[in-house]
Protein backbone atom coordinates (compact mmCIF):
# COMPACT_ATOMS: atom_id res chain seq x y z
CA UNK A 1 0.00 0.00 0.00
CA UNK A 2 1.64 3.30 -0.66
CA UNK A 3 -0.60 5.64 1.35
CA UNK A 4 -2.82 7.98 1.45
CA UNK A 5 -4.26 9.43 -2.29
CA UNK A 6 -4.42 13.30 -0.96
CA UNK A 7 -3.57 15.94 -3.70
CA UNK A 8 -2.50 18.25 -0.84
CA UNK A 9 0.86 16.74 -0.91
CA UNK A 10 3.93 14.95 -2.66
CA UNK A 11 5.11 11.37 -1.95
CA UNK A 12 8.61 10.64 -3.01
CA UNK A 13 10.36 7.53 -2.73
CA UNK A 14 13.86 7.83 -1.99
CA UNK A 15 16.14 5.27 -2.33
CA UNK A 16 20.05 5.70 -2.08
CA UNK A 17 23.26 3.79 -3.74
CA UNK A 18 26.74 3.78 -2.06
CA UNK A 19 30.00 3.32 -3.94
CA UNK A 20 33.48 2.49 -1.99
CA UNK A 21 36.70 5.05 -3.78
CA UNK A 22 38.29 2.41 -1.23
CA UNK A 23 41.62 1.90 -3.10
CA UNK A 24 43.76 1.07 0.31
CA UNK A 25 42.98 -2.59 0.75
CA UNK A 26 43.13 -5.36 -1.83
CA UNK A 27 43.59 -3.97 -5.28
CA UNK A 28 43.13 -6.89 -6.95
CA UNK A 29 39.87 -7.77 -4.38
CA UNK A 30 38.83 -4.13 -4.19
CA UNK A 31 35.83 -4.87 -1.67
CA UNK A 32 32.33 -3.37 -2.50
CA UNK A 33 31.58 -2.35 0.80
CA UNK A 34 31.98 1.15 2.35
CA UNK A 35 35.15 0.87 4.69
CA UNK A 36 35.45 3.53 7.67
CA UNK A 37 37.81 6.25 6.86
CA UNK A 38 38.11 5.47 3.42
CA UNK A 39 35.96 7.95 1.00
CA UNK A 40 32.76 6.39 -0.60
CA UNK A 41 29.92 8.16 -2.66
CA UNK A 42 26.28 8.67 -1.72
CA UNK A 43 24.33 8.45 -4.79
CA UNK A 44 20.32 10.09 -3.88
CA UNK A 45 17.76 8.34 -5.84
CA UNK A 46 14.66 10.67 -5.64
CA UNK A 47 11.32 8.91 -7.27
CA UNK A 48 7.79 10.67 -7.88
CA UNK A 49 5.51 8.26 -6.60
CA UNK A 50 2.28 10.65 -6.65
CA UNK A 51 -0.09 11.06 -8.38
CA UNK A 52 0.68 14.79 -9.67
CA UNK A 53 4.35 16.35 -10.65
CA UNK A 54 7.07 17.39 -8.28
CA UNK A 55 7.85 20.98 -8.95
CA UNK A 56 11.03 20.68 -7.27
CA UNK A 57 12.74 21.87 -4.06
CA UNK A 58 15.69 21.89 -2.37
CA UNK A 59 17.39 19.19 0.33
CA UNK A 60 17.37 21.13 3.37
CA UNK A 61 18.21 18.79 6.42
CA UNK A 62 21.36 15.83 5.64
CA UNK A 63 22.75 13.77 7.94
CA UNK A 64 24.94 10.60 8.25
CA UNK A 65 25.91 9.22 11.89
CA UNK A 66 26.48 5.91 13.62
CA UNK A 67 25.74 3.44 16.68
CA UNK A 68 28.12 5.49 18.50
CA UNK A 69 28.19 9.27 16.91
CA UNK A 70 32.07 9.28 16.91
CA UNK A 71 31.72 11.55 13.99
CA UNK A 72 28.20 12.40 12.77
CA UNK A 73 28.14 14.44 9.69
CA UNK A 74 25.60 16.94 9.91
CA UNK A 75 24.32 19.74 7.71
CA UNK A 76 22.84 21.33 4.80
CA UNK A 77 23.87 19.66 1.97
CA UNK A 78 21.60 21.95 0.32
CA UNK A 79 21.34 20.52 -3.51
CA UNK A 80 18.69 21.57 -5.62
CA UNK A 81 15.67 19.30 -7.03
CA UNK A 82 14.93 20.08 -10.71
CA UNK A 83 10.89 19.37 -11.23
CA UNK A 84 10.37 15.54 -11.43
CA UNK A 85 7.49 14.28 -13.51
CA UNK A 86 5.08 11.49 -12.35
CA UNK A 87 7.13 8.03 -12.26
CA UNK A 88 10.35 9.74 -12.81
CA UNK A 89 13.61 9.26 -11.14
CA UNK A 90 16.02 11.95 -10.50
CA UNK A 91 19.71 11.19 -9.54
CA UNK A 92 21.24 13.97 -6.99
CA UNK A 93 24.27 14.44 -7.92
CA UNK A 94 26.89 12.24 -5.59
CA UNK A 95 28.01 12.88 -1.92
CA UNK A 96 31.43 12.36 -1.39
CA UNK A 97 32.95 11.68 1.78
CA UNK A 98 34.43 9.18 4.25
CA UNK A 99 32.66 7.85 7.21
CA UNK A 100 34.14 7.86 10.55
CA UNK A 101 31.71 4.91 12.47
CA UNK A 102 31.54 1.17 11.31
CA UNK A 103 28.87 -0.58 12.26
CA UNK A 104 25.14 0.14 11.14
CA UNK A 105 25.07 4.08 9.81
CA UNK A 106 22.24 5.76 9.54
CA UNK A 107 21.51 8.39 6.63
CA UNK A 108 18.38 11.17 6.91
CA UNK A 109 17.47 14.11 5.00
CA UNK A 110 14.27 16.21 4.20
CA UNK A 111 13.46 17.85 1.92
CA UNK A 112 11.09 21.31 1.19
CA UNK A 113 9.69 21.76 -1.76
CA UNK A 114 9.36 25.14 -4.17
CA UNK A 115 5.64 25.36 -3.58
CA UNK A 116 5.84 24.81 0.49
CA UNK A 117 3.48 21.57 0.37
CA UNK A 118 4.08 18.40 2.44
CA UNK A 119 6.18 15.68 1.26
CA UNK A 120 5.12 12.11 2.54
CA UNK A 121 8.30 9.63 1.84
CA UNK A 122 8.66 6.34 1.71
CA UNK A 123 11.42 4.12 1.16
CA UNK A 124 11.83 0.71 -0.43
CA UNK A 125 11.35 -2.18 1.49
CA UNK A 126 13.71 -5.42 0.65
CA UNK A 127 12.00 -7.61 2.08
CA UNK A 128 8.65 -7.33 0.68
CA UNK A 129 9.97 -5.62 -2.33
CA UNK A 130 7.51 -3.01 -2.39
CA UNK A 131 7.34 1.18 -1.45
CA UNK A 132 6.71 1.95 2.45
CA UNK A 133 5.27 5.26 3.65
CA UNK A 134 7.44 6.77 6.78
CA UNK A 135 5.76 8.05 9.37
CA UNK A 136 8.17 7.85 12.70
CA UNK A 137 9.96 10.78 11.27
CA UNK A 138 10.00 14.51 10.06
CA UNK A 139 11.93 13.61 6.93
CA UNK A 140 13.65 9.85 5.04
CA UNK A 141 15.59 7.38 6.85
CA UNK A 142 17.43 4.60 6.36
CA UNK A 143 20.53 2.27 7.60
CA UNK A 144 23.29 0.76 6.23
CA UNK A 145 26.27 -1.30 7.17
CA UNK A 146 30.23 -0.05 7.51
CA UNK A 147 32.81 -2.09 7.34
CA UNK A 148 36.02 -1.82 9.40
CA UNK A 149 39.09 -2.24 8.26
CA UNK A 150 39.70 -5.62 10.17
CA UNK A 151 36.20 -6.93 9.13
CA UNK A 152 37.29 -6.49 5.26
CA UNK A 153 41.06 -8.24 5.89
CA UNK A 154 38.98 -11.36 8.14
CA UNK A 155 36.83 -11.82 5.51
CA UNK A 156 39.66 -11.99 2.96
CA UNK A 157 42.03 -14.43 5.27
CA UNK A 158 38.88 -16.55 5.85
CA UNK A 159 38.51 -17.07 1.68
CA UNK A 160 41.95 -17.45 1.72
CA UNK A 161 41.95 -20.64 4.18
CA UNK A 162 38.65 -21.78 2.50
CA UNK A 163 40.62 -22.36 -0.44
CA UNK A 164 43.53 -23.91 0.86
CA UNK A 165 41.56 -26.25 2.73
CA UNK A 166 39.60 -27.18 -0.57
CA UNK A 167 42.76 -27.15 -2.20
CA UNK A 168 43.97 -29.45 0.62
CA UNK A 169 40.95 -31.94 0.29
CA UNK A 170 41.32 -32.14 -3.39
CA UNK A 171 45.40 -32.99 -3.43
CA UNK A 172 43.98 -35.82 -0.07
CA UNK A 173 41.10 -37.50 -2.46
CA UNK A 174 44.04 -37.61 -5.42
CA UNK A 175 46.40 -38.99 -3.43
CA UNK A 176 43.95 -41.67 -1.93
CA UNK A 177 43.17 -42.64 -5.41
CA UNK A 178 46.32 -43.20 -6.40
CA UNK A 179 47.01 -45.14 -3.59
CA UNK A 180 44.35 -47.49 -4.04
CA UNK A 181 45.24 -48.42 -7.37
Amino acid sequence: MIGNKSKNNYRLLITYKIISKSRRYYGVFKPGDVIVSQPCEIYLHIKNIGDSDFPGGRIKKFAIGGSADKGTLKGHYNLSIPAIPKGETHVVKPLRTALADDGTTWLALSIDSTDNKQITYFQWDRINNKAEKIDEYDGWVDFFHVASPQEIHQRYTNYLLLLLTSMTIILFIINLIMLLR
